[in-house]
Order: C-alpha cells, then sequence, then structure tokens
C-alpha cells in the first residue's frame, strides 16, 4: 500500500463530508473545495469522527455493502491481511488492511482488478 500525507487523509475527510452532505458521487481530490475546511459545518460534521485505533480492526469481523448492492463479509487478520467473502455464495477475495493516519485503508484483489478505499471511524 503507498503511504499517504496528512494532506491526503484531509482529502479524503473533505471527500467523505462532501458525500454525506451532497449525497453525489465523490468528488475528485483535485477538484475539492479547500475553503471548506475551516467552516462550520465542516468542523462539525469532524466532531462526529473519531480515530480508528487497532483494537478495531484487528480480528474482527465487519459487513461492507456498497451503493451496488453487493454485501460481503470482510475477516481482518493480525498481519495485515483480510479475506472478503460475498455474504450469500462464499465468494472469495483477498486483500489488505493499513491502519494510517488514524483512518483504516483497505485494498481488495478481485481477478485483475484491485480496489482501494479508506474508512472514517465514527465517534
Amino acid at each position: 500500500m503507498t503511504e499517504l500525507s496528512s494532506d491526503t487523509t484531509q482529502q479524503i475527510l473533505l471527500q467523505l463530508y462532501c458525500r454525506e452532505q451532497t449525497e453525489q458521487p465523490l468528488i475528485p481530490r483535485a477538484d475539492l473545495d479547500t475553503d471548506i475546511y475551516d467552516s462550520e459545518t465542516f468542523l462539525a460534521w469532524r466532531e462526529t469522527k473519531r480515530d480508528f485505533v487497532v483494537r478495531d480492526i484487528e480480528n474482527r469481523v465487519w459487513v461492507k455493502s456498497c451503493p451496488a448492492g453487493y454485501i460481503t463479509e470482510v475477516h481482518f487478520k493480525a498481519d495485515g491481511t483480510l479475506t472478503e467473502y460475498r455474504l450469500f455464495d462464499r465468494f472469495k477475495t483477498v486483500g489488505q488492511w493499513q491502519l494510517k493516519d488514524d483512518l483504516l485503508h483497505v485494498e481488495i484483489t478481485k481477478g485483475d482488478n484491485r480496489y482501494e478505499f479508506a474508512v472514517v471511524a465514527r465517534a
């Protein structure tokens, strides 16, 4: 997984904020309005989030869903790997996870495709 800067973390938080507030697809990082960082609404939203800690993730099983309707079960292992199973047919995929800059970063490989995303913890 690639290393992230704190600027990247701020951009991820701003992307999620904009997604939750406007219910539109993620805005590319280059197109984000960084003036929002200092807005009262962003700061209030940020208070509803917290930093992840290892015990939130390691050796845990989460249920993950997506807008396309897929529901999967994700097993986060202590060594930074993960195994994902589709909920109903148990199709298996693998990946890795990393706690970086207080966000959970996930990379999942499905055949020739690789999916990367970050997860922000709720307070």
